[in-house]
């Protein structure tokens, strides 16, 4: 039987996607932001992040694999990669697909919401957190960039959307990109994901 509660996600200022909502598992606000464990049907287990569909299992691989797979093959030998953002440990998952990686290091400033990624969204992350080529740094990415003196082959950008959540705007500005390119080696590579 399907459930009269509603999920409604934006799709744009005047118009919204309607989904059926059959439970909430989980519904929490963390230091920076609203975190919802929904079961949607026909779309299962779901991350909403301030109210708006980060993914869903039914379809997250869609994302995670168009947002990696091209960059890790771009790049001839990709051992060292950077992830900021990606709390929900899909494009981690990705990442740890290609046998050259030897390292992935996920930064994401929440950690509230990676403890509940990998309690709840299992089925997206896989046991990719206990992967011994990752690790796991909570911290703000701009920090991050700016304190850290490492260098990737690749860097992944899995942000919520700039118009979305207020805690990733800083990662769209030029002073970001600026000194992101200081953490890439000479013939390194960045993806941004785009909405």
């Amino acid at each position: 039987m399907k459930s009269n509660i509603l999920v409604l996600e934006p799709v744009s200022r005047t118009v919204s996607l309607a989904l059926s909502l059959k439970k909430v598992l989980l519904d929490v606000k963390t230091k920076y932001q609203h975190v919802q464990i929904v079961e949607i049907e026909e779309f299962g287990r779901t991350l909403i992040l301030d109210g708006l569909i980060q993914c869903a299992e039914a379809d997250e691989y869609l994302y995670h694999e168009s947002l990696v797979h091209p960059v890790m093959t771009t790049h001839p030998k990709p051992k060292k990669v950077l992830i900021i953002g990606g709390g929900d440990g899909g494009a981690l998952r990705e990442v740890l697909k290609h046998n050259l990686v030897e390292e992935v290091v996920l930064v994401d400033i929440d950690g509230e919401l990676v403890e509940i990624a990998k309690k709840y969204l299992e089925v997206i992350h896989r046991g990719s957190f206990n992967d011994p080529r990752s690790k796991v740094v909570i911290m703000d990415g701009f920090k991050f960039i700016e304190e850290s003196n490492d260098q990737y082959d690749v860097v992944i950008l899995d942000l919520t959307d700039p118009h979305g959540p207020e805690i990733a705007k800083a990662l769209y500005s030029k002073e970001f990109y600026s000194r992101l390119r200081s953490r890439l080696y000479d013939d390194g590579v960045i993806v941004t994901q785009s909405g």
